[in-house]
């Protein structure tokens, strides 16, 4: 249980009217308590409307990139994508888009993230081909962990060490 009493209880109050007066005016709202929660409620509201136009444009983005991915493919049956925001929604919505091509031969490789945030890498393509790749991209990438048989590859990359992003991508160019 738990209460407060006496100058306690008044520097306990007195701290949380200065703490909603500072929300209120942060909010550009009155300092009531229903104020402050419509504010912060509306807040709210508009933050899940931004966050889901970000993924609808993120998946078209992705579209964009496939098809690059796919003229690339039939060009030189190999192909890198790279975004510098992690998250594993933009890579798999890419090779979701590229599986037909991919049918036709190739190796794509994904990557995700930078710095000490990490990121992803994804290998997709002909069996043969997604083992030997990553065979090779241990040597290339210091902080990576993962695995996968046949012919998708994933892993989490810990860490991007400086330059590893390049040494992959040509990595992939080379291969």
């Amino acid at each position: 249980m738990f209460f407060t009493a006496g100058d306690r209880a008044i520097r306990l109050a007195t701290s949380s009217v200065r703490s909603l007066r500072s929300v209120g005016g942060i909010l550009s709202s009155g300092t009531a308590p229903e104020e402050v929660l419509s504010s912060v409620k509306r807040i709210s509201d508009k933050v899940s409307e931004l966050m889901r136009k970000e993924t609808k444009l993120l998946m078209e983005i992705a579209k964009y990139e496939a098809e690059r991915v796919k003229a690339d493919l039939s060009a030189g049956k190999k192909a890198w994508v790279y975004r510098s925001s992690p998250g594993l929604d933009f890579i798999n919505s890419i090779t979701f888009e590229i599986k037909e091509a991919l049918k036709g031969g190739g190796l794509v490789v994904l990557a995700s993230g930078e710095g000490k945030l990490g990121g992803q890498v994804v290998v997709v393509g002909e069996k043969g081909s997604v083992e030997e790749f990553v065979e090779k991209m241990g040597g290339v990438v210091s902080t990576l962990k993962g695995g996968g048989k046949g012919e998708r590859w994933q892993g989490k990359v810990i860490e991007w060490k400086k330059g590893e992003i390049e040494a992959l991508k040509k990595l992939v160019e080379e291969s």
